[in-house]
């Protein structure tokens, strides 16, 4: 299984401008209130990674609980909301199109540079080094109008299918947009590869996306997936205070650990996993000074904030090249 470390720079502020970033925040947490808490049924679930039904409470974010799996360390919410108020909340919230519409296009550059173009050449390469006739792609649930671009003009794919029920993304040349949830999907043909960029993290029930997946695809063919990994440096060290967890988009915040579990159990080969992430000592850093309250090791804290930028590079990589960051990247194949 491949583990990829890479070395780039960049901030957490290229993608969350803070100024837009908080002001979306305030107004996620009233959507959060309005669409998905307040007069709404909750339903209980064990974890969805390992199906362990021993958990503890760790926090609370917007009035709904995240609890941790004692089998396999994942973060999730529970009692949490269905899949279908999940859908109802990315259509209608403000707060949702306030992202869409300003807070990414704030970001739309550097995104493109850094977080798109990267994303679009591990498809590729993976896809040229493990299934070369490769001609279906499938994404689910794309949320970013530069991505989409991207995926029409990628000249390796002859068929390209678009499986989203978000109504901003719609007419697209080149590429089939099924505008419905994936659970509602049944393609009229097999898939060579499937992408699921976050998807597995705002999912109710992953393991189903997960068999979704497999059905979809034909016998070799690729899923590719990111996530953000409760294992990660950033997130064991900062808890209730980590900032980059929230819902509905982290319903699920799964550990090293418990992605394996997940993925061992609908029998696909592990390819890559990798963390391959860049911002772990810069959120904890950024975290420490905004909020007096976040407690880590005095070694931590010194590490962060007083050592210098060498050091703390060094540290990072560290974290990637030991599946320790907080951003997860994975590839698995249907066999």
């Amino acid at each position: 299984m491949r583990n990829i470390v890479i070395y780039d720079e960049y901030h957490q502020s290229d993608f969350k401008p803070s100024d837009l970033f908080k002001q979306y925040m305030q107004m996620l947490s009233s959507d959060i209130f309005r669409f998905l808490v307040d007069g709404q049924k909750l339903t209980e679930t064990p974890c969805p990674a390992c199906a362990s039904a021993s958990s503890q409470k760790i926090f609370e974010r917007y009035r709904l609980t995240y609890r941790q799996c004692q089998a396999c360390d994942t973060l999730y919410i529970s009692p949490r909301p269905s899949d279908e108020q999940i859908n109802h909340f990315y259509v209608n919230a403000p707060s949702c199109r306030f992202w869409r519409e300003q807070l990414s296009e704030a970001s739309r550059v550097k995104r493109s540079e850094k977080i798109i173009k990267p994303r679009l050449e591990w498809v590729l390469d993976s896809v040229t080094e493990y299934f070369p006739h490769a001609k279906h792609w499938v994404d689910i649930h794309a949320a970013q109008w530069r991505y989409v671009q991207a995926m029409a003009e990628a000249p390796m794919f002859s068929q390209k299918t678009l499986i989203n029920p978000y109504c901003h993304l719609k007419n697209i040349e080149g590429i089939n947009v099924i505008a419905q949830p994936w659970w509602k999907v049944q393609l009229p043909q097999p898939a060579d590869i499937v992408t699921i960029f976050e998807s597995i993290d705002q999912a109710t029930k992953p393991s189903d996306l997960l068999a979704s997946v497999r059905g979809m695809l034909e016998k070799g063919g690729l899923c590719f997936m990111t996530c953000i990994l409760s294992s990660g440096f950033d997130i064991k060290e900062l808890g209730p205070h980590a900032q980059n967890i929230y819902p509905p988009d982290r319903l699920n915040v799964f550990s090293v650990k418990g992605i394996k579990s997940l993925i061992d159990q609908h029998g696909f080969e592990c390819l890559e996993l990798s963390t391959p992430g860049i911002l772990d000592v810069e959120i904890v850093a950024k975290t420490l000074k905004d909020d007096p309250q976040a407690s880590v090791s005095p070694f931590v804290r010194d590490l962060v904030l007083n050592q210098s930028d060498d050091v703390r590079r060094s540290f990072q990589e560290f974290l990637q090249a030991n599946l320790l960051s907080s951003y997860g990247r994975i590839l698995i194949r249907k066999v």
